[in-house]
């Protein structure tokens, strides 16, 4: 079977937004579909400019939409504007495809060329045309909805007509669980200073917290800054964005038991969460987005499957949308999102008694390699498509 992957994210990416691309169509191809991602690409260099461009990508076809960098609303336009044609193009060649996108646009051109499609959401559009758009996907015959938190499907419901709810599926993003198997603990070149750090911090049994992702509005990199002026005795690597961003540069000087090591190569995450104690989300209760939007009522982290495939403790923020993944206590700790000294005494309490909450870690371990695989992801949504159109 084939898969056309329509997305208006570069390809490839760093961003969360790319890295959710690749890893659903490298589970697809696994799994035996032909895949091909139609994306974006800008490249500093005329003379690729251009449509279309074949590469290989793990296997996986791209065609790729080239254009110079631009600021963003011309570039959203560019995305909506050239995906169209570009898609158009695509899809009067390739009858008897399954088509799947984030992109609503992109999902109306599939739509006009009458195909079979699975539409993905990981927000509650902010705009009235995007959202017209999505209801009628809800209630189209040949699009299987889904939303990536039952929150965010329980908001479709409450504002499309009608009786929806069976038409909204749910599907939680996931982890490549073989990512952190044992073979990837220790293969690794020093390339960041990574293994410095840990190999300095392990010299002296330091128990480390680490935290990965943006530093944007409520992801909660300010919160682990305060957490580590009240745990002296506890190293707290943060990786992602750079110091500055985080808090003064003198205010970082001051505090010898944080360290901000910048953004990692993807291929380098598992390595550092392998080489952590505890790991940490401490979001608030309002989240910002790239883009600026407040995603916390409907987010799934990618760093939460992440964290709970290492194989270590997870402390994480106790919002609604959270506790859809982890059970309080059974696989991971929810704390109050706004309670600083709450989760100090935690951690200093698991820093104190590890043995006691190890078993937490196995059971996240086992909850995502059974539930929360990209595999099981794609496998769960076609089952879904398959049950709904035919």
């Amino acid at each position: 079977m084939k898969v056309l992957y329509l997305t208006n994210s570069e390809v490839p990416a760093t961003q969360a937004n790319g890295i959710q691309v690749y890893n659903m169509a490298k589970a697809m191809k696994l799994l035996g579909y032909a895949v091909t991602i139609h994306g974006f690409s800008t490249k500093l260099f005329v003379k690729e400019m251009f449509f279309n461009e074949k590469s290989d990508y793990d296997g996986i076809e791209l065609k790729l939409t080239r254009f110079l960098s631009l600021n963003r609303k011309l570039r959203k336009i560019l995305h909506i504007f050239i995906g169209w044609l570009a898609t158009a193009k695509h899809l009067i060649r390739r009858k008897q495809t399954i088509v799947f996108s984030r992109c609503p646009y992109s999902m109306l051109a599939a739509q006009v060329f009458r195909f079979n499609c699975i539409y993905e959401s990981h927000t509650f559009p902010s705009s009235r045309i995007r959202l017209r758009l999505e209801q009628y996907f809800i209630t189209s015959s040949t699009v299987q909805f889904v939303t990536i938190s039952n929150a965010l499907a329980k908001v479709y419901v409450s504002n499309t007509n009608g009786n929806v709810s069976n038409s909204i599926k749910v599907a939680h993003d996931g982890v490549d669980t073989s990512r952190f198997c044992e073979a990837t603990y220790y293969e690794s070149n020093e390339i960041d200073g990574l293994f410095t750090l840990i190999n300095q911090l392990r010299s002296r049994s330091a128990f480390i917290a680490s935290y990965t992702g943006s530093f944007f509005e409520g992801k909660g990199a300010r919160q682990i800054v305060e957490i580590a002026k009240i745990l002296p005795n506890v190293d707290f690597i943060v990786a992602g964005g750079s110091a500055n961003q985080l808090l003064s540069r003198a205010e970082i000087s001051e505090l010898s038991n944080i360290h901000v090591i910048g953004k990692l190569a993807y291929d380098r995450i598992p390595i550092l969460l392998q080489y952590s104690d505890c790991l940490l989300l401490p979001a608030q209760k309002l989240v910002r987005s790239a883009g600026g939007d407040d995603i916390s009522k409907f987010m799934s982290p990618l760093k939460l499957f992440e964290y709970m495939a290492s194989g270590k403790v997870v402390l994480a923020s106790d919002l609604d949308v959270l506790r859809e993944v982890i059970e309080d206590h059974v696989d991971g700790i929810l704390l109050p999102p706004d309670d600083i000294h709450m989760w100090a005494s935690k951690l200093a309490e698991i820093k104190s008694n590890y043995s006691r909450y190890s078993h937490l870690a196995e059971n996240a371990k086992v909850k995502v390699q059974e539930r929360y695989s990209w595999e099981v992801r794609v496998r769960n949504l076609f089952g879904i498509y398959n049950e709904t159109i035919n």
